[in-house]
């Protein structure tokens, strides 16, 4: 890992501000991954406790941020235009650079979580999150010999023992490729879960945490899997931007036969599997008040995800 930079919440934005001449979607904007100290990484449980230093007006992406995508919930509907009675959500990012990983938590109320899809692969069928991470960051057209664009998706509570695409292991996939049997839920490489208020199925509020180590690439598969040698880290960096992504989809009323989404809400006003956005891997952010030590690096495991926006 590089050398750590440390700086006030002031430079942080200034920096963001630098970096969103040259955004991708939306236009202008650059979204923040919060710094976690090796004291403080979060532990990957399902609950977001161990976020709350990390100040919300500048790291969270909340519903008022969202877009409306592919259709789902109407035409024409304005940017944080979600309801919430039906659906709230926030995001925050984060990353450690001891570790190399980067960190997602999300907090989604929901009026009725749905868990009712008959095809056990088709995660996008019931309530769902689908996280994608470019750190290579060469967005389009993607790579022909090597998977650059990685998504995670999953869909909590698990039904059958699967809560994601194909292999009933791990959701992560690239567009050409579904599911490296290496990187499944639980290993070095990425691990996911999650825990709720409320009604497990109706009316709740889930909570999903996860973390990832930075993959710039792999070979695409094709007769054989790859193997943990083939697979190259990215070497996080404080000050440099990656690709990413994450799209909520909405179920409500489904017998579990059929897409019967009425909403997917995105980071991005465009469409999925490309990793648009520009997150900021941002420096030590000397404001943060992170309190006693929560344990050490090994036995702190966690993810991650902030955000912060210019506009122009």
């Amino acid at each position: 890992m590089k050398r750590l930079l440390t700086c006030g919440l002031t430079a942080i934005a200034l920096l963001a501000f630098a970096l969103a001449a040259g955004a991708h979607e939306p236009p202008g904007e650059v979204f923040l991954a919060v710094q976690f100290p090796d004291t403080h990484v979060p532990n990957i449980d399902g609950f977001d406790d161990d976020w709350s230093a990390v100040p919300l007006e500048v790291y969270a992406i909340p519903s008022s941020m969202l877009f409306s995508v592919h259709g789902f919930a109407g035409d024409d509907v304005p940017r944080g235009g979600m309801d919430p009675a039906s659906m709230q959500i926030r995001h925050i990012l984060g990353w450690n650079d001891s570790r190399n990983e980067i960190y997602v938590t999300t907090k989604i109320f929901d009026n009725k979580h749905t868990i009712t899809r008959q095809d056990l692969g088709s995660y996008w069928w019931d309530d769902s999150i689908e996280i994608e991470f470019n750190p290579r960051h060469d967005y389009l057209p993607k790579p022909e010999d090597v998977v650059t664009h990685h998504k995670y998706s999953f869909a909590f509570p698990p039904l059958n023992g699967n809560f994601g695409p194909a292999l009933q292991t791990a959701a992560v996939s690239s567009a050409d490729v579904e599911n490296p049997t290496l990187l499944s839920n639980g290993s070095r490489w990425y691990y996911c879960t999650y825990s709720f208020e409320g009604e497990e199925y109706g009316e709740s509020t889930y909570i999903y945490e996860f973390r990832t180590i930075a993959i710039d690439s792999y070979p695409k598969p094709t007769e054989e899997n790859i193997t943990e040698d083939q697979v190259v880290e990215h070497d996080l960096t404080a000050g440099e931007v990656i690709g990413f992504s994450i799209f909520v989809s909405d179920v409500d009323d489904s017998a579990g036969d059929a897409d019967n989404r009425v909403g997917m809400w995105a980071t991005t006003p465009t469409s999925c599997c490309h990793s648009s956005q520009d997150l900021l891997i941002s420096p030590m952010d000397d404001t943060i008040d992170w309190g006693e030590p929560t344990g050490t690096a090994v036995e702190a495991q966690s993810w991650g995800r902030i955000k912060y926006q210019y506009q122009q």
